[in-house]
């Protein structure tokens, strides 16, 4: 409880907070490589579609956070509303499309819409990192 006390009171003391900060101090703050509340480890395997082999590398790994996040409001049920989700991932054109909710690429963006669909369905927000 101490943790998250101070971890507060930085954000009140900083002059301006990013998403990113936000994020890592929320009550609800989750990645979506590691456990989110209640639940084991999510990982998605299965072959990829004849559509998803002809991506973007930024696309697929867009569309497996849109994955990911589907199967987690799933098992997760309401646990999710309101909540600030931290997606990590390795790919930087993924992780500027999902903070800028937008991308030049076409394939990419047809993935954001799809996140974004998700956000507004299940009340929730995302910044990637």
């Amino acid at each position: 409880m101490d943790k998250l006390r101070r971890a507060f009171e930085e954000l009140l003391a900083a002059d301006d907070v990013t998403p990113s900060e936000l994020a890592k101090v929320a009550g609800k703050s989750i990645s979506v490589w590691g456990n989110y509340p209640g639940k084991d480890k999510n990982t998605v395997v299965g072959p990829l579609s004849e559509d998803e082999r002809l991506m973007s590398s930024n696309a697929k790994e867009m569309l497996t956070f849109v994955k990911v996040l589907t199967e987690a409001c799933e098992r997760t049920g309401e646990a999710l509303r309101g909540a600030a989700i931290l997606l990590s991932g390795d790919n930087q054109g993924a992780v500027r499309a999902v903070n800028a909710m937008s991308s030049r690429a076409l394939d990419v963006n047809e993935t954001v819409r799809q996140l974004s669909e998700l956000c507004v369905r299940d009340d929730f927000d995302v910044v990637a990192q």
